[in-house]
């Protein structure tokens, strides 16, 4: 499973989930502003930042860019 965490108006995020459904890669969009702050408090703990995007793959591996995530799926 692929979750994309993202704002909207992120253009960098815009550019991670149009590449992952170019590759038809499935994935869950998670838009951080609507997460309470507890929520996103676990998930820095869990992911060690919010800066956005992050694409978090197989909940084994964890990247923050466009470039990454290709260097992932090619």
């Amino acid at each position: 499973m692929v979750r994309v965490y993202f704002t909207p108006g992120c253009s960098a995020c815009a550019q991670v989930k149009e590449y992952l459904k170019s590759k038809n890669i499935p994935f869950k969009e998670v838009d951080l502003t609507k997460i309470d702050p507890q929520e996103q408090q676990k998930l820095v703990s869990r992911l060690g930042q919010l800066r956005v995007p992050i694409v978090e793959i197989d909940v084994k591996k964890i990247v923050y860019s466009l470039p990454e995530v290709k260097e992932v799926y090619g």
